[in-house]
């Protein structure tokens, strides 16, 4: 259904061709049948579903090498990267699988005597997933195993940037079971997207990317003909850290550098703002100034590098012009490693400001934000970090437990790391996810995420019609 062909290039090496990519056209897509009336997975049971599942596991782990290829030079993953996507894929589709035994369960409420009540879980019909670039595995399989697990059929439109590694994960989705008719994948730009998200086939949308385009689909959901459709977005954040005179020294830049720097500060968890207080501003300033210059950038396939390129020539445009702004009157730390002369690389940096709304919107790279505080002001800059209306991560490194307890009750974040680095959540261990204008919830690898992708329905059996309450009886007998 592709007419359009792409040459696809390493956002690292502009003379590096990785493979061709076809996209669909707008007009194209209006003669697609987007899944219209095959109920034979929703009909499947359970255990065949994780069976074929489970086989996509299997099917990952069989062919690491190529996804570790792909995620390195399609998305520019370092190595580490690489793998932690892998095992997180994996990841999230036993996890669901074993949620899933669970919420299909029948439960039996309580009742009045002469009765019985059941509460069961049905899928509500086509889910549209629509992934990101920086996870363009991980929270792509997350989003379709979701899914399936629960029995909808899905539309799943990656992100175009890292379209080559989606096609490869539906290919292994289809060898492992899953029917073609059941699991449609749409490569296309944004406004292929756009236009998926008003069809009146949908049930459901499950995204994760900007905070504008989530507004976008929610809007055209609202408005679109069929049934109310649900939406679960999982959305960026103004990540902040803050560093009282309690802190250690080491733990602190070391996480402060993972945080914000590595993945080339293209997560949505990334430390974007730190909060140091003025007693231990300078020495920290310094000290984070010496751990930048040990950092190495370049090509993500080798071993040594840590920081890789930024996605691609428009995301770099963008974040230039903000280093740029900001270097006529900020003072700021830069690590002097050179950037490859091919490719999308920033440098990381640091920039001392005064206060977080000096910041426009978020920078998905690797810039950090560095504000000394007096700790007397701490409540006042909760509040205002709180009004930016973003709320996914927060991190404290305090060794006093009842300020960071305090600071936790007043954030409205989603994710909230004390003493350690705010990246990297793990499934079933941290649920991931946000509020305002980082997300919707429920929370990704959470015990609440397959709720939204079903139904509840109640049976209520009147069992006094069919001869009486025999449970009641036998009590009477006894």
């Amino acid at each position: 259904v592709a007419e359009d062909y792409e040459i696809k290039k390493a956002p690292f090496d502009n003379k590096k061709e990785i493979g061709k990519v076809s996209y669909i056209s707008k007009n194209k897509l209006e003669s697609i049948e987007l899944n219209e009336s095959d109920n034979s997975w929703a009909e499947l049971n359970l255990e065949e579903k994780i069976k074929i599942l489970n086989k996509v596991t299997e099917g990952i782990q069989n062919n690491r090498d190529k996804f570790f290829y792909l995620l390195a030079n399609e998305a520019g993953k370092t190595l580490k990267d690489c793998d932690a996507e892998v095992r997180e894929s994996i990841d999230f589709i036993n996890y669901y699988c074993h949620q899933a035994k669970e919420l299909f369960t029948e439960e039996e409420l309580e009742g009045p005597t002469g009765e019985k009540n059941y509460l069961v879980h049905a899928p509500k019909g086509k889910f549209l997933c629509i992934s990101p670039w920086n996870f363009p595995m991980a929270i792509f399989i997350g989003q379709i195993s979701a899914a399936l697990v629960t029995g909808n059929s899905v539309i799943a439109k990656p992100a175009e940037d890292t379209s080559m590694i989606a096609y490869e994960v539906i290919k292994l989705f289809h060898e492992a079971g899953v029917p073609g008719s059941v699991l449609q994948l749409i490569i296309g730009g944004r406004d292929i997207g756009n236009e998926l998200t008003k069809s009146e086939r949908l049930n459901g949308v499950a995204f994760t990317g900007s905070s504008e385009a989530a507004k976008k689909i929610n809007v055209n959901l609202a408005t679109s003909d069929g049934p109310i459709k649900t939406l679960i977005a999982e959305t960026g954040g103004q990540n902040v850290m803050f560093v009282d005179s309690s802190s250690l020294k080491e733990q602190v830049i070391d996480d402060v550098v993972r945080s914000a720097f590595l993945s080339a500060g293209q997560r949505c968890s990334a430390l974007r703002v730190i909060y140091v207080q003025e007693e231990i501003a300078d020495e920290y300033w310094d000290y984070l100034d010496e751990a930048m210059q040990e950092l190495e950038l370049g090509d993500p396939n080798e071993s040594t590098t840590d920081i890789g390129p930024i996605i691609n020539e428009t995301s770099l445009g963008r974040l230039n012009a903000h280093i740029t702004k900001l270097k006529i009157d900020k003072e700021f730390v830069e690590c002097d490693k050179s950037c490859p002369e091919d490719g999308y690389f920033i440098k990381p940096v640091a920039f001392k400001i005064n206060s977080i709304t000096e910041i426009d919107g978020e920078k998905f790279g690797p810039i950090l934000h560095f504000i000394s505080y007096k700790s007397e002001d701490l409540e006042r800059i909760l509040e205002e970090v709180n009004s930016t209306g973003f709320g996914l991560t927060m991190g404290v490194h305090s060794r006093i437990t009842e300020k960071a307890n305090k600071i936790f009750k007043k954030a409205k974040i989603g994710n909230f790391y004390l003493n350690r680095d705010i990246v990297g959540a793990v499934v079933g261990v941290q649920p991931f996810g946000g509020q305002g204008l980082s997300g919707t919830g429920p929370k990704a690898g959470g015990p609440n995420y397959l709720k939204s992708f079903v139904t509840e329905k109640t049976f209520t059996d009147n069992v006094m019609a069919t001869g009486g309450n025999i449970d009641l009886l036998n009590k009477n007998n006894q």
